[in-house]
């Protein structure tokens, strides 16, 4: 559902459920994120510390996450970046919450909405099942630490540079309000 012809749109999995209380901040959340290549969690957890980067209604916030959820079943794109992700899906090498965390690599800039503005109806656990997953030698083990590494060190910069560029760079970081963190 887009608020307005380029605005941003809201995406739910099917076990996501929103509140009617919660749609006037959505909406708000949707118009603060304008036109560049945002997203916005409607719903993450684990809820993290983050810093307040603007006011939505009924005390909800865009903050920028100290690190980011790694659950999302609902969430705020806008068109730009929706091209970026898309631009960048055909190589494909991670789960879809660590994917879309990768600010660095698409070039758009994740917020949360605090707290939670929707919820997740079985409370986070997959319906998948519990995976296996088959054990690693020693060299793919260091392979895959050593690429972790990288891909950490991606992430912090990635992030520094947008904690300046939003301005939030020196504003406390706060904890998140009630369970779920």
């Amino acid at each position: 559902a887009a608020t307005k012809a380029e605005g941003a749109s809201l995406i739910l999995e099917d076990d996501a459920a929103i509140a009617p209380a919660s749609w006037p901040a959505i909406r708000a959340a949707a118009e603060k994120l304008g036109d560049g290549p945002w997203i916005a969690k409607v719903y993450s957890r684990p809820s993290r510390p983050f810093r307040r980067w603007a006011s939505l209604p009924d005390g909800h916030w865009l903050a920028r996450p100290a690190k980011p959820g790694t659950g999302a079943v609902a969430y705020l794109v806008t068109p730009a970046a929706a091209r970026a992700l898309l631009a960048h899906s055909e190589p494909f090498w991670c789960a879809v919450d660590d994917f879309m965390n990768l600010e660095w690599a698409h070039g758009v800039r994740i917020l949360h909405c605090e707290p939670s503005l929707a919820e997740h109806e079985d409370n986070g656990h997959s319906r998948i099942g519990d995976r296996l997953k088959p054990s690693a030698g020693l060299g793919a083990v260091v392979v895959r630490e050593a690429f972790r590494f990288w891909l950490g060190l991606r992430q912090r910069l990635s992030y520094e540079r947008t904690l300046w560029a939003l301005g939030l760079r020196f504003r406390r970081v706060e904890n998140p309000p009630g369970p779920g963190r």
